[in-house]
């Protein structure tokens, strides 16, 4: 709870913390939350950190290509969460439909040997989608 009323009277966030402490953001967040018994070590070394100064924990300025790939990760992450739910939004497939699917997609296969397994689940995905959207 200390390590905790320290971070919050100092802005200081549990991504600075965890990379003090070694661990990932996610093992922090059990240990904070106190859903995960903390090691010796882990209070020994949070002792450590409240002793620092703050500004230590300041995050390292982005450079440009960083803060590029950062926006481009961020872009894609929120396509992706579209994309899903717009996905969790369709109807089933009618009994004609899911026929329909499967024989085109397994003409597709056919003619496609080669494909690897991705495309073949982007075509699949693609025509069960397709038919309902």
């Amino acid at each position: 709870m200390a390590l905790r009323s320290w971070m919050e009277a100092n802005e200081i966030t549990r991504q600075s913390v965890a990379d003090h402490l070694g661990i990932t953001k996610g093992h922090y967040s059990t240990l904070i939350n106190a859903n995960r018994g903390s090691t010796e070590a882990h209070c020994h070394a949070a002792l450590l950190l409240m002793d620092r100064d703050p500004e230590d924990f300041a995050p390292a300025p982005l450079s440009d290509s960083e803060h590029a790939h950062e926006q481009a990760a961020k872009k894609k992450s929120k396509r992706k969460a579209k994309k899903a739910k717009k996905a969790a939004q369709l109807r089933p497939l009618t009994e004609f439909e899911s026929k329909f699917v499967t024989d085109v997609a397994t003409s597709w296969i056919n003619a496609n040997r080669g494909a690897s397994p991705e495309e073949t689940v982007k075509v699949v995905k693609a025509l069960s989608t397709g038919i309902r959207g």
